[in-house]
């Protein structure tokens, strides 16, 4: 309307007006004509086009020097009379210019051009403000902007009432309050908005536009009472792999076929029926051939603006919140039968019974009092302070509530330590070098306080001593305690020493020390009822709480760039149990007990830490040898396997490294770790105090690898054309398994991720992250071989008898006691030899095949010294000490526990706080296995 008014306005200027007084006209013209103007647009675009003709043909005339037409008299004045112009002087004076010839009127033609001038200007300046974002900031100094032509994308009833530079400038502001740092130094956006706000130009006036979209909602300004709209507006980036595989075909004549291939191709249409049709053309049968398939992989990155809206709030009522409370007389139950009710109502009734047993066996499984759970110290003190009244006379519970809420954990563990109910161990800070020390909860001290509470029955029992001594002295004679004549060997308490890296706050590795008695209630296959007998079983059964003892944790960030922490911390455990093998600890009625670790245990990159070891599995040759290569070392820290000399792959009864092993044993270090100062070890043999893990060993490794391979071989038996649609059936058979024989996996399906089948030229390696589902799946590739494997198929039988093998080799040792006696040590040693050359057998008949399955791995190496091991030791002293006994399954749960508890502390204390933590959880575990 506004612009319409004005090229009316001077359209009439331009027929009628001159002279210097014409500007001042302009503004009072422009108003009048607005009010003149018709409301109906048709109307309007005809009044405008109308007074372009006149002036056109008004031009025509005074160019030739004719005078004005009479008829164009009334319209002249019509004209004068609209514009309203008060200088009668003038009227008369634009009457005369009317009457007088062409070449007297030089004046009129000039100030005709100057308004001709002038309109083309107010185009220009028009179009200008159309183009220019209201939004953008300005590069000089901030002014108020000039809204030209603000929101001429949007129809007049849903424009703002601010529709001024006034509106711009707030929502510009808004911007630089929300996006820049407050006076501490916080931001309220995200650092990636804060960010796009720093860049300035373009991107920071895209943000001032978001800003104004939501400002400028009338919708939110009238429901304010309702609640605020808040716009959210992230910047992501997303990276995602693909995978896509193409197959491409078509139909064939039998004719047009390859000769080669004609008969399968025939053979496989025919069981599809929809790979054969009949021709329509000539009625030949043609048979569907896939003769190209496309894969490509990769991964994609998208990158863009994310806009959400939340909303916050209450409302100012409930009248149209809620649905209607009688749904079901708008169903149309005009199609249901009764028949159809009764039977759906006896299978809802199953489905029900079976998902509430389901649910019961795995409630079952869990803790119902997990003491690892923990709440916050200031909800603790919270909720003792509502319960803390007047009425109620517990001190405890007042002192509870007591506790300041800006600092309660301090507070909180200095009452429950006041009060005992925390395991009252006092902390040791150790200095590990000049500018670092961390707490400590010494063994010594954790000893004591467990005879002082009267938790020492889980250390005692005379006779099960004395007998674990006489087995150990036939398996390790050169040990150096049997030349100790001051040892009551029914007094002499043996230990293992774990540590392991949990994960605590940002996923940073926390090192877990403890220590742990050897002699145990064994596992749920040997000793189900949970019973105390005199024949000992090993530390696999009860809470990991109380079969387990902290020495302390430590972050990463303490030792990575300084190691000889790390080793500090460990010597300072080891000093502490040298005092207490040589000095004992009273335990009153003339008794003293003497503590000693016979062997460190965990994964192979904390052993190698703990020992620095040069022969581990990190020391071995990625691919053939070369002129540059370096000799190798080897793999192995109790022999020399894996070296130049000795090759890992010997897996026989006779290897030529077993001649390097026990007191033949090359040093595997460069310098002697120095806790080896503090404790009695074989002094021949002192890399056997690095214990073998059957865990990490087995179920996180060889045992990943075989699983992962053979059900990569099993893919094959479905005879489908691509590998998805072969997981497709994989999986299938997987849930008949697991049904069947009462099992669980914790995922959901098998894919080419989770067995680590990328492609044919990669090896298959287990990518499941928990151990126990190795021996399940294992299990699981034997039943689908022994269901679909063909006949005759050595690789097949081969794998069959390897899954057998190893089945029946972790049975023999779940059932056993602490010490296998000759039978049980010879079958498991057997058997583990017997998976050891089936695996080495797929691995040769893959080779022949040029197929990548079953990757030779020095974990192989570590499984064979575990199986000759039970052989030669059993056959040299009758008994063996159970391989499960260093085993690390329960420890694994004990630095999850430990390690959850440090990501629920304060990070600036870790260390401290995740002790107490510690203690007050081990002693509620404490007393439930006491009761």
């Amino acid at each position: 309307m506004e612009a319409a008014a004005m090229q009316l306005a001077t359209a009439l200027l331009s027929k009628t007006w001159s002279g210097s007084s014409m500007l001042k006209g302009v503004s009072s013209a422009l108003e009048t004509v607005k009010t003149e103007l018709p409301e109906s647009e048709t109307e309007l675009q005809q009044m405008i086009k109308a007074s372009k003709t006149f002036g056109s043909e008004l031009e025509d005339q005074m160019k030739d020097g004719a005078q004005p037409r009479a008829q164009d008299g009334p319209l002249t004045t019509d004209g004068y009379d609209i514009l309203e112009v008060e200088d009668s002087a003038m009227k008369k004076r634009l009457q005369s210019y009317m009457d007088t010839p062409k070449e007297e009127h030089d004046e009129r033609e000039h100030m005709l051009e100057l308004l001709r001038q002038q309109q083309r200007l107010i185009a220009r300046l028009q179009k200008s403000s159309k183009q220019m974002s209201p939004a953008k900031t300005p590069k000089t100094k901030r002014k108020p902007l000039k809204l030209f032509s603000a929101w001429h994308t949007v129809s007049v009833e849903e424009q703002p009432a601010e529709r001024d530079e006034k509106f711009w400038n707030r929502m510009r502001s808004k911007v630089n309050r929300l996006c820049d740092r407050t006076k501490s130094g916080k931001l309220q956006v995200s650092d990636d908005i804060h960010k796009m706000w720093k860049e300035a130009g373009s991107v920071r006036d895209n943000l001032i536009l978001l800003m104004a979209d939501a400002d400028g909602d009338r919708a939110t300004r009238q429901h304010a009472t309702m609640g605020q709209f808040i716009r959210k507006v992230d910047l992501y980036r997303e990276q995602q792999k693909f995978r896509e595989q193409v197959t491409e075909g078509a139909f064939y004549t039998e004719v047009d076929l390859k000769r080669k291939r004609v008969a399968g191709i025939i053979e496989l249409c025919e069981k599809t029926p929809g790979h054969v049709r009949t021709s329509k053309y000539d009625g030949e049968r043609e048979y569907w051939y896939d003769h190209t398939t496309r894969a490509a992989r990769g991964t994609r990155d998208t990158e863009g603006l994310r806009d959400s809206t939340s909303a916050s709030g209450a409302v100012d009522s409930f009248g149209q919140s809620a649905k209607s409370c009688e749904p079901h007389k708008n169903w149309d139950l005009s199609q249901l039968g009764s028949c159809a009710v009764k039977d759906s109502l006896q299978r809802h009734m199953n489905e029900a019974v079976t998902a509430r047993d389901k649910l019961l066996k795995f409630t079952e499984r869990l803790d119902r009092d997990d003491a690892s759970v923990q709440a916050s110290a200031k909800h603790v003190a919270t909720i003792a302070e509502a319960f803390a009244t007047q009425d109620n006379d517990c001190k405890a519970l007042r002192d509870l509530g007591g506790a300041p809420k800006s600092d309660a954990e301090k507070s909180l563990q200095k009452t429950l330590r006041k009060w005992d109910l925390t395991l009252n161990v006092p902390w040791t800070y150790q200095q590990l070098s000049e500018d670092c020390s961390v707490p400590m909860l010494m063994p010594s001290d954790y000893l004591t306080t467990l005879v002082e509470k009267g938790y020492l029955h889980k250390l005692l029992g005379s006779e099960r001593l004395r007998q674990f001594w006489s087995n150990y002295a036939k398996e390790e004679p050169n040990h150096e305690l049997f030349q100790h004549d001051f040892l009551d060997f029914g007094q002499l308490v043996p230990l293992y020493i774990h540590g392991d890296g949990g994960r605590t706050y940002r996923r940073d590795e926390l090192m877990v020390i403890a220590f742990q008695p050897i002699l145990g209630l064994g596992t749920r296959l040997s000793n189900p009822q949970k019973l105390r007998t005199s024949k000992p079983g090993v530390n696999l059964l009860g809470h990991s709480f109380t079969t387990r003892f902290l020495t302390g944790v430590m972050p990463k960030s303490v030792y990575k760039d300084n190691p000889e922490r790390f080793d500090n911390f460990l010597t300072a455990t080891m000093k502490d149990f040298e005092r207490l093998y040589y000095g004992g600890l009273d335990i009153g009625n003339g008794r003293v007990l003497r503590f000693i670790p016979l062997g460190l245990k965990g994964d192979l990159p904390f052993l190698s830490k703990s020992g620095h070891l040069t022969r581990t599995f990190l020391h071995i040759r990625k691919g053939p040898a070369g002129p540059k290569s370096k000799p190798l070392t080897g793999c192995c820290w109790l022999c020399h396997a894996g070296s130049d000399q000795y090759d890992f792959e010997d897996l026989g009864y006779e290897p030529a490294w077993l001649a390097t092993a026990g007191p033949h044993n090359p040093p595997p270090w460069d310098a002697v770790p120095p806790f080896f100062d503090h404790v009695a070890h074989v002094v021949e043999d002192k890399p056997s105090f690095f214990t073998l893990d059957v865990l990490h060993i087995y179920h996180l490794g060889v045992g990943r690898d075989f699983g992962a391979s053979a059900l990569v071989v099993a893919l094959g038996l479905y005879g489908r054309g691509s590998v998805p649609e072969a997981l497709e059936d994989l999986n299938a058979d997987l849930r008949r398994f697991l049904k069947s024989s009462g099992k669980s996996v914790h995922f959901r399906s098998l894919t080419r991720d989770l067995l680590g089948f990328s492609s044919e030229t990669t090896f298959p390696v287990g990518h499941w992250s928990k151990a126990m589902d190795t021996p399940i799946l294992v299990a699981f590739a034997a039943w689908v071989l022994q269901q679909r494997g063909e006949d005759g198929v050595l690789l097949h039988q081969v794998l069959i008898s390897g899954c057998g093998a190893i089945e029946l080799f972790m049975k023999t040792l779940l059932q056993a006691s602490l010490w296998l006696d000759k039978r049980e040590a010879t079958i498991a040693g057997r058997a583990g030899m017997q998976f050891l050359a089936c695996y080495q057998k797929a691995a040769q008949l893959s080779f022949d095949t040029q197929s990548c399955r079953f990757n030779m791995t020095p974990k192989l190496h570590c499984f064979h010294h575990i199986s000759l091991s039970l052989l030669h030791t059993a056959g040299r002293c009758g008994t063996c000490l159970n391989p499960l006994s260093r085993a690390t399954f329960q420890d694994e749960d004990y630095v999850g526990r430990v390690s959850r508890l440090s990501r629920r502390v304060s990070p600036r204390m870790l260390c401290l706080r995740t002790i107490q933590r510690y203690l007050l959880a081990t002693r509620v575990e404490m007393d439930a296995d006491r009761r």
